[in-house]
């Protein structure tokens, strides 16, 4: 999801980039005048949604590891136990 919100980004922050190019050479129509407006607009919010999308993934991929580490933990006991468990039998 992350990766189409920042291709979008990045679609928009291109025809905007294009459009200046063009007012450095023309005088641009009120309609494109008003797409810069639209898009510098609708960048602020993709880019809001964008760190918001990282945010997520990165607190899902840190709750990924945490889990991982108490299996490994709770593995690692559980060997510990039946070492000294199998070292008391004999």
């Amino acid at each position: 999801m992350e990766r189409e919100t920042l291709e979008t980004i990045h679609q928009l922050a291109n025809e905007r980039l294009q459009l200046y190019i063009m007012a450095s050479h023309q005088r641009l129509a009120d309609e494109q005048y008003a797409r810069i407006d639209t898009i510098t607009a609708r960048l602020y919010t993709l880019w809001d949604q964008y760190r918001r999308e990282l945010a997520a993934n990165s607190r899902e991929s840190q709750e990924r590891v945490n889990a991982e580490r108490r299996f490994s933990a709770l593995a690692a006991r559980r060997a510990l136990a039946e070492d000294s468990s199998d070292n008391r039998a004999a």
